[in-house]
């Protein structure tokens, strides 16, 4: 759960970055975060120039880690517009256009990904894999919070509401798949199979674990 760690101490500067008087400066943060990145990046990229292994991100200096999680979480936050300013900018969503630029981040994500840690290829190269990472985030957060975008999903309810009900329990199903991952009860349901039935299971228990959170609120707000 070092992703929930970071997210609570996230909410202090996020706030504080959100009262920024002008996007000028919300977005100065962000890119001086990446020169940070940039720099705390240099002894693992020494270390791997040395001593050539696959790469595991998790074995990262922890400084790095958490400045690349801030970064992301602030770039998310000052790129948030209302719809009607995001109109008046005129920028129309082309799906041809978007869509391929988003496959080409998948598969150069994807691609880096398997190159630096199952093959062991240019391990030091790893700030790359970030950066098409967040660049794959934020282009994809740009095209599925577009008007046209929502406007086109919304003319269909059950898989607008689909979406809006994960969205609504994606902190569960976050902490939940982490747990059930571990379960071997998988193991016995065929591949492809397994992968369905995880997805389900563990909506299901995400759902459930947020109805709970809920009540919870709900009674220690009426105290």
């Amino acid at each position: 759960y070092h992703f929930v760690t970071k997210i609570l101490v996230f909410y202090l500067v996020i706030y504080w970055v959100l009262r920024l008087p002008t996007k000028a400066e919300q977005w100065g943060l962000p890119v001086l975060l990446l020169l940070a990145i940039a720099a705390s990046a240099v002894p693992d990229i020494r270390a791997l120039l040395a001593n050539p292994a696959p790469l595991q991100t998790g074995q990262l200096n922890p400084l790095f880690l958490w400045l690349v999680f801030l970064a992301m979480t602030l770039l998310g936050c000052v790129m948030v517009r209302p719809l009607t300013e995001r109109e008046e900018q005129g920028r129309s969503l082309q799906m041809a256009r978007d869509g391929l630029l988003l496959l080409g981040l998948l598969l150069g994500y994807v691609g880096s990904k398997l190159a630096m840690a199952k093959f062991g290829i240019c391990p030091w190269l790893f700030p790359i894999y970030f950066a098409i990472a967040i660049a794959f985030s934020m282009h994809l957060f740009g095209v599925i919070s577009h008007p046209q975008f929502v406007a086109s999903l919304k003319r269909v309810p059950w898989v607008w509401k689909a979406i809006a009900g994960l969205s609504a329990i994606s902190l569960e199903v976050y902490l939940v798949h982490i747990q059930m991952l571990k379960w071997p009860q998988w193991q016995r349901v065929p591949f492809p199979g397994n992968i369905f039935v995880f997805f389900a299971v563990s909506v299901l228990v995400a759902y459930c674990v947020h109805r709970v959170a809920l009540v919870v609120q709900a009674e220690s707000a009426s105290e």
